[in-house]
C-alpha cells in the first residue's frame, strides 16, 4: 500500500514538473529578466561557468571561480519541483531590480504535496553591455559570508602582585 502511494505521488510530482517545463516563456534578449533566466537555467543544470560569466566585476573579485563552484555546484538540485515566474522590474539608477515569486513543490510521503511560496529580488546593472548581478543571487550561497572584521587580539593579562599591606607589628 505504501508502495502504491509512494508511485503516486511520483507520478504526480513528474507530472507537475512536466507541466511547469512547458510554461517557460524565453525572456528578450538583453533584458535584465533573461540574465535571470539565464542564471537559473545554468543553475539548473549545474553549469557553474555559465552563472558565474553573469556576475558583476565586484562579485568576481569576491569569489575565484573555483571558489564558487565548490560553494554552490557540487550535487546542486535547489531548483527541483520549483517553479519561478516574472513578478516585476523597477529600473534604478540605470540598474534594475527583477522580482520573481518562487513555488516550491515537495512531495510529503504519504500525506501528498506541499507548495511553498518565497519572492526573490535580484539587482542588476549593466557592465560592458550586459546585465551582470550586483550581489549575490538566490539560489546561489558561497562565497558571500560577508565581510567579518576580527577584533585584535588583546594581549595575555599579566599578573601583578598586588601592593602588600602594611603589617602590624606590636610595638614594644
Amino acid at each position: 500500500m505504501i508502495a502504491g502511494a509512494v508511485v503516486v505521488i511520483a507520478l504526480i510530482v513528474t507530472g507537475v514538473a512536466l507541466a511547469l517545463a512547458r510554461d517557460e516563456q524565453q525572456q528578450e534578449e538583453g533584458t535584465p529578466e533573461r540574465a535571470v533566466q539565464l542564471l537559473l537555467k545554468a543553475v539548473q543544470s549545474e553549469n557553474p561557468q555559465a552563472a558565474y560569466a553573469l556576475l558583476s566585476g565586484e562579485l568576481k573579485k569576491e569569489c575565484s571561480p573555483l571558489d564558487f563552484a565548490a560553494g554552490n555546484f557540487p550535487g546542486y538540485r535547489r531548483l527541483e519541483g520549483t517553479r519561478i515566474t516574472l513578478d516585476k522590474r523597477t529600473e534604478v539608477d540605470g540598474g534594475g531590480i527583477v522580482t520573481a515569486r518562487v513555488a516550491e513543490i515537495h512531495a510529503n510521503v504519504p500525506f501528498g504535496t506541499s507548495e511553498w511560496s518565497h519572492r526573490e529580488s535580484y539587482a542588476l546593472a549593466l557592465e560592458d553591455g550586459e546585465w551582470r548581478f550586483t550581489r549575490a543571487p538566490w539560489p546561489l550561497a558561497g562565497c558571500w559570508p560577508g565581510k567579518v572584521e576580527v577584533a585584535p587580539a588583546r594581549p595575555a593579562a599579566t599578573p601583578t602582585a598586588a601592593p602588600a599591606a602594611p603589617s602590624a607589628t606590636p610595638a614594644g
